[in-house]
Protein backbone atom coordinates (compact mmCIF):
# COMPACT_ATOMS: atom_id res chain seq x y z
CA UNK A 1 0.00 0.00 0.00
CA UNK A 2 1.22 3.82 -1.02
CA UNK A 3 2.24 5.43 1.86
CA UNK A 4 -0.27 8.22 3.51
CA UNK A 5 1.48 11.40 3.50
CA UNK A 6 0.98 14.52 5.64
CA UNK A 7 -1.89 16.59 5.62
CA UNK A 8 -2.36 19.94 3.62
CA UNK A 9 -2.23 22.66 6.49
CA UNK A 10 -5.38 24.28 4.99
CA UNK A 11 -3.60 26.13 1.96
CA UNK A 12 -4.01 23.95 -0.72
CA UNK A 13 -1.34 25.66 -2.55
CA UNK A 14 1.52 23.93 0.25
CA UNK A 15 3.57 21.00 0.14
CA UNK A 16 2.57 18.01 1.41
CA UNK A 17 6.09 15.97 2.66
CA UNK A 18 6.35 12.24 2.63
CA UNK A 19 7.22 10.86 6.31
CA UNK A 20 10.36 9.21 5.00
CA UNK A 21 14.05 9.25 5.27
CA UNK A 22 14.50 12.03 3.53
CA UNK A 23 13.05 14.64 5.62
CA UNK A 24 15.49 13.64 8.60
CA UNK A 25 18.97 13.07 6.15
CA UNK A 26 21.09 16.01 4.68
CA UNK A 27 21.40 17.02 0.98
CA UNK A 28 24.21 18.24 1.68
CA UNK A 29 27.30 19.16 3.73
CA UNK A 30 29.61 21.85 2.52
CA UNK A 31 32.49 23.04 4.21
CA UNK A 32 32.45 26.91 4.18
CA UNK A 33 30.91 26.77 0.60
CA UNK A 34 30.47 30.31 -0.52
CA UNK A 35 30.39 31.58 3.26
CA UNK A 36 28.53 28.70 4.73
CA UNK A 37 29.32 25.53 6.51
CA UNK A 38 27.39 22.76 7.51
CA UNK A 39 24.15 20.82 6.28
CA UNK A 40 20.74 21.37 4.77
CA UNK A 41 18.03 19.36 5.40
CA UNK A 42 15.35 18.95 2.91
CA UNK A 43 12.62 20.25 5.36
CA UNK A 44 14.60 23.42 6.00
CA UNK A 45 14.32 24.67 2.02
CA UNK A 46 11.35 26.52 1.45
CA UNK A 47 9.75 27.17 -2.36
CA UNK A 48 8.22 29.98 -3.15
CA UNK A 49 4.28 28.70 -4.35
CA UNK A 50 3.08 30.18 -7.77
CA UNK A 51 -1.12 31.00 -7.10
CA UNK A 52 -3.81 32.24 -8.92
CA UNK A 53 -5.99 34.97 -7.03
CA UNK A 54 -9.81 34.43 -6.42
CA UNK A 55 -12.31 36.75 -5.42
CA UNK A 56 -11.74 35.99 -1.97
CA UNK A 57 -9.05 34.43 0.54
CA UNK A 58 -6.04 35.84 1.95
CA UNK A 59 -4.65 37.61 -1.10
CA UNK A 60 -7.96 38.82 -2.52
CA UNK A 61 -6.99 42.21 -0.33
CA UNK A 62 -4.05 42.62 -1.73
CA UNK A 63 -4.58 41.53 -5.74
CA UNK A 64 -7.12 41.64 -7.90
CA UNK A 65 -9.22 38.70 -8.82
CA UNK A 66 -7.24 36.50 -11.70
CA UNK A 67 -3.79 37.99 -11.20
CA UNK A 68 -0.78 35.36 -10.58
CA UNK A 69 1.26 35.90 -7.78
CA UNK A 70 4.46 34.26 -6.68
CA UNK A 71 4.97 33.71 -2.65
CA UNK A 72 1.47 35.70 -1.80
CA UNK A 73 3.56 38.97 -2.42
CA UNK A 74 5.15 39.68 -6.08
CA UNK A 75 2.56 39.52 -8.61
CA UNK A 76 3.92 38.26 -12.10
CA UNK A 77 0.75 39.01 -14.05
CA UNK A 78 -2.59 40.06 -14.07
CA UNK A 79 -3.43 37.25 -15.57
CA UNK A 80 -3.94 38.48 -19.04
CA UNK A 81 -0.16 38.76 -20.19
CA UNK A 82 1.14 35.10 -20.52
CA UNK A 83 4.00 34.12 -17.87
CA UNK A 84 6.33 31.23 -19.22
CA UNK A 85 6.76 28.70 -17.47
CA UNK A 86 8.99 25.29 -17.53
CA UNK A 87 8.00 21.87 -15.50
CA UNK A 88 10.98 20.94 -13.84
CA UNK A 89 8.97 17.80 -11.68
CA UNK A 90 5.50 16.98 -11.47
CA UNK A 91 4.14 14.63 -8.88
CA UNK A 92 0.37 13.37 -9.05
CA UNK A 93 -1.76 11.83 -6.24
CA UNK A 94 -5.05 11.68 -4.49
CA UNK A 95 -6.74 14.01 -1.33
CA UNK A 96 -9.64 13.51 0.68
CA UNK A 97 -12.39 15.85 -0.46
CA UNK A 98 -12.96 17.71 2.90
CA UNK A 99 -14.03 21.64 3.44
CA UNK A 100 -11.48 24.41 2.90
CA UNK A 101 -10.20 25.28 6.33
CA UNK A 102 -11.52 21.74 8.30
CA UNK A 103 -9.50 21.10 11.22
CA UNK A 104 -9.86 17.07 10.31
CA UNK A 105 -6.60 16.41 8.59
CA UNK A 106 -7.26 14.62 5.15
CA UNK A 107 -5.85 11.27 4.15
CA UNK A 108 -3.66 11.31 1.20
CA UNK A 109 -2.46 8.29 -1.19
CA UNK A 110 -0.02 7.80 -4.28
CA UNK A 111 -2.81 5.86 -5.88
CA UNK A 112 -5.96 5.07 -7.00
CA UNK A 113 -6.30 1.42 -5.75
CA UNK A 114 -5.31 2.46 -2.55
CA UNK A 115 -8.42 5.30 -2.74
CA UNK A 116 -10.31 2.75 -3.64
CA UNK A 117 -9.66 0.12 -0.96
CA UNK A 118 -9.67 2.99 1.42
CA UNK A 119 -13.55 3.24 0.17
CA UNK A 120 -13.06 6.88 -1.53
CA UNK A 121 -14.77 7.88 -4.52
CA UNK A 122 -13.35 10.23 -7.16
CA UNK A 123 -16.65 10.53 -9.34
CA UNK A 124 -20.02 12.37 -8.36
CA UNK A 125 -22.99 10.03 -6.98
CA UNK A 126 -26.17 11.53 -7.22
CA UNK A 127 -25.98 14.44 -5.49
CA UNK A 128 -22.63 13.17 -3.21
CA UNK A 129 -19.84 14.44 -4.41
CA UNK A 130 -16.35 12.55 -4.35
CA UNK A 131 -14.99 11.85 -1.69
CA UNK A 132 -11.39 12.00 -3.20
CA UNK A 133 -10.06 14.53 -5.71
CA UNK A 134 -6.20 14.21 -7.96
CA UNK A 135 -3.69 16.57 -7.19
CA UNK A 136 -0.99 17.31 -9.31
CA UNK A 137 1.53 19.40 -7.85
CA UNK A 138 4.55 20.60 -10.16
CA UNK A 139 7.83 22.56 -9.77
CA UNK A 140 7.87 25.04 -12.46
CA UNK A 141 10.87 27.68 -13.60
CA UNK A 142 9.39 30.63 -14.52
CA UNK A 143 10.67 33.56 -16.33
CA UNK A 144 11.02 36.78 -14.79
CA UNK A 145 8.56 39.30 -16.33
CA UNK A 146 9.52 42.56 -17.71
CA UNK A 147 9.12 45.32 -15.33
CA UNK A 148 8.35 42.65 -12.32
CA UNK A 149 11.19 42.86 -9.14
CA UNK A 150 11.80 40.33 -6.79
CA UNK A 151 14.36 37.50 -6.18
CA UNK A 152 14.49 35.36 -9.51
CA UNK A 153 17.74 33.62 -8.27
CA UNK A 154 18.66 31.68 -11.35
CA UNK A 155 20.30 33.57 -14.57
CA UNK A 156 20.38 31.83 -17.98
CA UNK A 157 21.17 34.18 -21.13
CA UNK A 158 19.27 37.35 -20.83
CA UNK A 159 16.63 36.12 -18.48
CA UNK A 160 16.43 35.42 -15.00
CA UNK A 161 14.30 32.54 -13.35
CA UNK A 162 12.73 31.75 -10.14
CA UNK A 163 11.71 28.44 -9.16
CA UNK A 164 7.45 27.65 -7.43
CA UNK A 165 5.34 24.81 -6.42
CA UNK A 166 2.23 25.10 -8.31
CA UNK A 167 -0.56 22.95 -7.03
CA UNK A 168 -4.01 22.04 -9.31
CA UNK A 169 -6.45 20.72 -7.78
CA UNK A 170 -10.36 20.69 -8.42
CA UNK A 171 -11.34 22.93 -11.82
CA UNK A 172 -7.49 24.13 -11.97
CA UNK A 173 -6.59 19.83 -12.48
CA UNK A 174 -9.44 19.41 -14.70
CA UNK A 175 -8.44 22.82 -17.34
CA UNK A 176 -4.77 22.14 -16.50
CA UNK A 177 -3.72 19.46 -14.89
CA UNK A 178 -5.38 16.65 -17.18
CA UNK A 179 -3.22 18.58 -20.55
CA UNK A 180 -0.06 18.71 -18.35
CA UNK A 181 -0.48 14.91 -17.45
CA UNK A 182 -1.55 14.37 -21.46
CA UNK A 183 2.18 15.93 -22.16
CA UNK A 184 4.13 14.33 -19.59
CA UNK A 185 2.98 10.97 -20.84
CA UNK A 186 3.77 11.65 -24.41
CA UNK A 187 7.72 13.24 -23.11
CA UNK A 188 8.18 10.22 -21.07
CA UNK A 189 6.84 7.95 -24.24
CA UNK A 190 9.66 9.67 -26.41
CA UNK A 191 12.29 9.66 -23.80
CA UNK A 192 12.16 13.32 -22.95
CA UNK A 193 12.67 15.46 -19.90
CA UNK A 194 9.36 17.63 -19.28
CA UNK A 195 11.69 20.53 -18.89
CA UNK A 196 12.14 20.08 -22.89
CA UNK A 197 8.85 21.85 -23.22
CA UNK A 198 7.50 25.15 -22.14
CA UNK A 199 4.13 26.76 -21.38
CA UNK A 200 2.82 29.95 -21.40
CA UNK A 201 0.27 30.67 -18.35
CA UNK A 202 -2.78 32.94 -18.54
CA UNK A 203 -6.05 33.03 -16.48
CA UNK A 204 -9.72 33.30 -17.28
CA UNK A 205 -12.67 33.60 -15.19
CA UNK A 206 -15.68 30.56 -15.30
CA UNK A 207 -18.94 30.77 -13.83
CA UNK A 208 -19.40 27.79 -11.66
CA UNK A 209 -22.93 25.41 -11.51
CA UNK A 210 -23.66 27.70 -7.83
CA UNK A 211 -23.40 30.65 -9.86
CA UNK A 212 -19.50 31.82 -8.38
CA UNK A 213 -17.24 32.86 -11.03
CA UNK A 214 -13.83 31.86 -10.04
CA UNK A 215 -10.76 32.31 -11.78
CA UNK A 216 -8.98 29.56 -13.23
CA UNK A 217 -5.56 28.60 -15.77
CA UNK A 218 -5.04 28.79 -18.96
CA UNK A 219 -1.80 27.00 -20.29
CA UNK A 220 -0.77 27.07 -23.89
CA UNK A 221 1.88 25.15 -24.72
CA UNK A 222 4.77 27.70 -26.65
CA UNK A 223 6.91 24.57 -28.23
CA UNK A 224 9.97 23.20 -27.11
CA UNK A 225 13.09 24.68 -24.95
CA UNK A 226 16.23 25.13 -26.79
CA UNK A 227 18.11 22.30 -25.34
CA UNK A 228 20.95 24.10 -23.68
CA UNK A 229 18.28 25.44 -21.78
CA UNK A 230 16.55 21.78 -20.92
CA UNK A 231 19.97 21.39 -20.09
CA UNK A 232 20.33 24.25 -17.39
CA UNK A 233 16.74 23.55 -16.28
CA UNK A 234 17.77 19.84 -15.79
CA UNK A 235 20.86 21.05 -13.38
CA UNK A 236 18.27 22.83 -10.77
CA UNK A 237 17.32 20.24 -9.91
CA UNK A 238 20.74 17.56 -9.75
Amino acid sequence: MSKTLKPFTGNETEAPVEESATTTTAITTMAAAGGFEGEILPSEIRIPTLNVVQGVGDLADSFRSGAIVLNKETQLTDGGTPLEVTLLRCRKFYVENIPYGSEQRPAMYDKLQDVLKAGGTLEWVNDTPPSFLPVLQCQVLIKKPEGVSGEFPYAYEDGDYAMALWTLRGMAFTRVGRALLTSIAQMVNQGKPICANKWLLTTTREKLKNKNTVAVPVLRNAGRNTPEFADFAASLMA
